[in-house]
């Protein structure tokens, strides 16, 4: 395939992206939420703030973090509005110096209170071979709050 061949299909799907991106993109901005984390179990709470966005139908999408004292945990998501409850999945993929880790949330709302409750689950593994898989789990409850300044 020549050069110009080439061109010509970049350029082609180049400007498809510059058409559709857009609407890629589109949606409300809601603004800001927060919640208490409170695990069962553990008297060890954190607070989530969720940025939600809008795109249409019974959808919310979701961006955020989870700060637990001086830690902070991105988190990405999606929220639906199912048998009149809000059900909502948050992910997360990281690593420490010792670590790498996934976490995935199935979160429960009322659509009253913005309250619910939460299940959790981590798989992580050591960044030293032999890899040493180790999974996870928790559930708790989630109380709509005011997001704290400074977070």
């Amino acid at each position: 395939m020549n050069i110009y061949k080439v061109m010509a299909i970049v350029i082609i799907i180049l400007s498809a992206m510059v058409v559709t991106a857009p609407d890629l993109c589109a949606g409300e901005y809601l603004g800001e939420l927060c919640w208490l984390v409170s695990p069962v179990g553990s008297t060890q709470t954190s607070i989530l703030k969720l940025g939600l966005y809008y795109p249409g139908g019974l959808h919310l999408l979701s961006t955020g973090k989870m700060v637990a004292g001086a830690v902070q945990i991105p988190y990405h998501g999606n929220f639906e509005l199912i048998d009149n409850h809000f059900q909502g999945t948050l992910l997360n993929a990281g690593f420490t110096q010792n670590a790498v880790f996934n976490q995935s949330f199935v979160i429960f709302l009322e659509p009253d209170t913005l309250s619910g409750i939460y299940f959790g689950f981590t798989e992580s593994t050591n960044i030293q071979m032999p890899p040493d898989l180790q999974y996870t789990g928790g559930y708790g409850a989630l109380t709509y709050v005011s997001c704290p300044t400074g977070i």
